[in-house]
């Protein structure tokens, strides 16, 4: 097993896709890499959570794996483990970044779309949590599907996530507060093929919202990515969920 620096290496380039992954969720995994492989990309990382989910994962010739122990019982903590390391490989590299959750089903090759935009993040839309601001703005940032630039404005962008003066450990919750507290103007586009909502911050960040059409939590056959909300707390019934909803029911 090679440490992280090695295995970063590795990706020749300048985007590197990122997803976590552990032993019982290898089915969801399966479903997710049968979308993935037909776009013959070769620069998808995936962050293998337990040995017997790296020895699964390295069979794979075109998946780069880095290994690190984690015991997802306590998930309450994995959401901040999650953003740190993502941190650290966006250091490390120096690249950009696409975070996809392994519940996310790429349709289509939608690296081809977001590295072209001029934005500094590109986001799924959610109507979810944190409650107050999607109240207060009728959307927010979703942390399963977003993309990040390496440069001088978001070098170090997940330092300030991190390092928010209160105690909450979800990614989702300290990314979406740090953004919309620190707004500039929120701009709604009507007309683009892929953006739905502009947020601009006071730290001169550009950050684009894809719009529904484009990723999405309700199946469509016409999306780039499909990203359920699976409520079942065990692997066979979220398996049985994902079965139905691609199933359009």
């Amino acid at each position: 097993m090679n440490n992280l620096y090695n295995v970063l290496k590795k990706i020749d380039d300048p985007n590197i896709i990122l997803t976590f992954i552990d032993y019982k969720y290898i089915p969801l995994f399966n479903i997710f890499y049968s979308y993935f492989e037909k776009h013959n990309l070769k620069n998808l990382l995936l962050i293998a959570l337990d040995l017997n989910t790296y020895n699964y994962l390295s069979k794979y010739e075109n998946i780069h794996v880095f290994y690190i122990k984690y015991n997802l019982d306590n998930k309450d903590l994995f959401w901040k483990f999650r953003l740190s390391l993502i941190n650290q490989i966006f250091k490390i590299s120096m690249k950009n970044i696409i975070h996809t959750d392994s519940d996310c089903l790429w349709f289509k090759n939608i690296l081809e779309e977001v590295k072209n935009l001029e934005y500094d993040i590109v986001g799924s839309i959610a109507y979810g949590f944190p409650e107050d601001l999607v109240k207060k703005h009728g959307f927010i940032l979703c942390c399963g599907f977003y993309y990040i630039k390496y440069n001088v404005k978001t070098k170090d962008f997940f330092d300030k996530i991190i390092n928010q003066n209160f105690n909450i450990n979800d990614d989702q919750i300290l990314m979406n507060t740090y953004i919309f507290n620190n707004k500039k103007s929120i701009l709604n586009y009507n007309n683009h093929h892929l953006i739905t909502k502009y947020i601009e911050t006071n730290d001169n960040l550009e950050i684009a919202i894809l719009s529904d059409s484009v990723v999405s939590r309700t199946y469509q056959e016409s999306l780039y990515c499909f990203h359920p909300y699976l409520a079942s707390k065990d692997i066979n019934g979220k398996l049985y969920e994902l079965y139905n909803k691609l199933k359009g029911k």
